[in-house]
């Protein structure tokens, strides 16, 4: 998807290790702040509306909205799809 969107630059191989532990450490964090709101209403199921939730708690401002808009999208096409 870089090569997409800027052809003439790269990712070094460290770079991106980097970024996928970045990723993986707030991906955590979200299903830790998911699962601590299922606990809390003590409900059994996690569904989006709780990741929607952990989301806007941990990723503020415009990243996060764009963050909540994107994986909006993302499930309305994946129920479509079914």
């Amino acid at each position: 998807m870089c090569k997409d969107v800027c052809p003439e630059h790269a990712v070094t191989k460290k770079a991106m290790t980097t970024l996928n532990h970045i990723i993986a450490d707030k991906f955590e964090q979200i299903m830790a702040e998911s699962r601590g709101l299922i606990v809390n209403t003590k409900k059994g199921t996690l569904t989006s509306k709780e990741i929607e939730i952990a989301c806007k708690l941990l990723i503020t401002g415009e990243l996060g909205q764009n963050a909540i808009e994107i994986g909006r999208k993302a499930l309305t096409k994946f129920s479509t799809d079914q």
